[in-house]
């Protein structure tokens, strides 16, 4: 019997290979395929398609998406190739989270004051202005979480989380800029709590309930002027435009202060 010519529609999956996604590529893809969906190829009537491919053919699965290793997949006739392909990137490339829970002073900047890290919280160790901050890393807007607490019962101590401080390099508070939320103790009973800036003018303060060498959960949510600061999920915001970006840290005062448990996340 005299055999014909018979087409198979392949399709060919279009990857764009670059640098920034060579994991989407095999060892060809300097040989790009064509830009045609499907390629053409002869063969005899009769004869049956390679034997790992012929399930999925006569499936209709060819003309699914297939995945980044489209040899080994083809290569099992029992691989599902219906999903399309997941580009999504590894939840540790997106994630741009700070989270410490000073187990060192791993990237801490000392600036002023003595400060160490011990029983896993950064500790100052001084009743002078004492400050310090997290090397390298600047956000705008975002979310922080922290635990801090007021460990002196003398009156008058002063513990403040710093953000969006900028810095010449050695600590000079009249050219240095930061918002700092602050926990103020006075009789052990009551607190004032806030938003100031630098070491100076306040922006807002309220009276909070607390006690000394209590932990307390201290955030802050900031989006562009709109500055949220809270205490124990009870929320205070200020509007104020002076300072875009920077650095955050911790600092205080006439006190000693322990810090816990930080997460800061760009937003």
């Amino acid at each position: 019997m005299k055999k014909t010519a018979s087409a198979l529609l392949i399709p060919i999956l279009l990857v764009s290979c670059t640098e920034q996604n060579p994991n989407y590529c095999g060892d060809g893809c300097a040989n790009a395929p064509s830009p045609d969906l499907y390629s053409v190829q002869d063969t005899d009537e009769g004869n049956e398609p390679p034997p790992d491919l012929a399930s999925h053919a006569d499936q209709g699965e060819l003309g699914s998406s297939l995945d980044a290793q489209t040899t080994n997949d083809l290569a099992d006739p029992n691989k599902d190739l219906s999903s399309p392909i997941d580009l999504t990137p590894p939840k540790d490339l997106t994630d741009l989270c700070y989270r410490n829970k000073f187990t060192d002073d791993k990237g801490l900047v000392f600036q002023a004051g003595g400060w160490k890290v011990e029983n896993g919280t950064l500790q100052n160790t001084s009743y002078d202005t004492s400050i310090a901050y997290v090397g390298g890393i600047k956000f705008k807007d975002f979310d922080l979480k922290i635990r801090g607490r007021v460990n002196n019962e003398r009156g008058g101590g002063h513990l403040f989380v710093p953000f969006r401080y900028t810095t010449q390099g050695q600590f000079d508070q009249n050219k240095d800029t930061a918002y700092m939320m602050t926990l103020d103790s006075w009789d052990g009973t009551n607190f004032n709590f806030g938003l100031m800036r630098l070491f100076t003018d306040r922006l807002r303060t309220e009276k909070v309930s607390g006690t000394h060498s209590t932990f307390y959960q201290l955030e802050v949510k900031a989006r562009g002027p709109n500055i949220d600061v809270i205490f124990q999920g009870k929320s205070f915001q200020v509007v104020n435009n002076l300072y875009s970006d920077g650095y955050f840290g911790f600092a205080s005062s006439g006190a000693l202060v322990e810090f816990d448990d930080i997460e800061v996340c760009p937003k």
